[in-house]
């Protein structure tokens, strides 16, 4: 992902012209790539809760950290103005976030070793290997379709326009935010249900 990111680098300035650009466009196109690339070696204990139907428990300490995140982010903003200064912020509380998930994970999960030196066996890769796979091409088609409306907007408007609408797209995220919490609580449940019972359960329950 960080190569990737690197090599679309190069094409910012296709997409944004350079006179569109403001100060400090390159941090905070880097700032973001971090913090995206961050996220996979730091959250990948997250799996085994959710796995275990137990995510929730994770919420008192994401609301506890982002409601931190929030206010720096604000006091940061009226002091200095800077939208660098609210993005390193960002950076710092994910990766204090994911870290205080890491600790909770591994003091309820005391048992699992999760620096197991036991390697999978050639058809289990195959296995993993085949869904990732089908995965992959899941997200980038979803990617491509829902989530280059900026960049088009940008390339054939301008980045104010783009702005703009990502000011009313927030609002509409926010409302779309609540709805999957109504749903995600329920996605373990099924995968585990899928993944354990017999077919005539998984017919009856799904």
């Amino acid at each position: 992902m960080l190569l990737a990111g690197i090599i679309l680098f190069q094409f910012l300035d296709f997409f944004v012209p350079v006179e569109q650009q403001p100060d400090g466009t390159t941090f905070a196109y880097f700032a973001f790539l971090i913090n995206t690339v961050i996220g996979y070696f730091l959250s990948y204990k997250t799996t085994l809760i959710s796995s275990d139907n137990q995510a929730f428990r994770l919420i008192p300490i994401n609301v506890s950290i982002n409601c931190v995140q929030t206010l720096l982010q604000i006091i940061a903003l009226l002091i200095w103005k800077s939208y660098i200064v609210y993005l390193t912020i960002q950076i710092g509380c994910s990766i204090v976030l994911m870290a205080a998930q890491n600790l909770y994970i591994t003091k309820k999960y005391d048992k699992v070793t999760f620096y197991s030196k036991d390697r999978l066996t050639g058809a289990q890769k195959q296995e993993i290997q085949k869904n990732i796979s089908g995965l992959i091409v899941a997200k980038i088609g979803d990617y491509l379709v829902n989530s280059t409306d900026n960049l088009i907007i940008t390339k054939l408007v301008s980045l104010v326009a783009t702005g703009i609408y990502s000011n009313y797209l927030l609002i509409r995220n926010l409302i779309n935010g609540y709805i999957s919490a109504l749903f995600a609580g329920v996605t373990a449940g099924i995968g585990n249900i899928v993944a354990v019972e017999n077919d005539e359960k998984k017919i009856r329950c799904i």
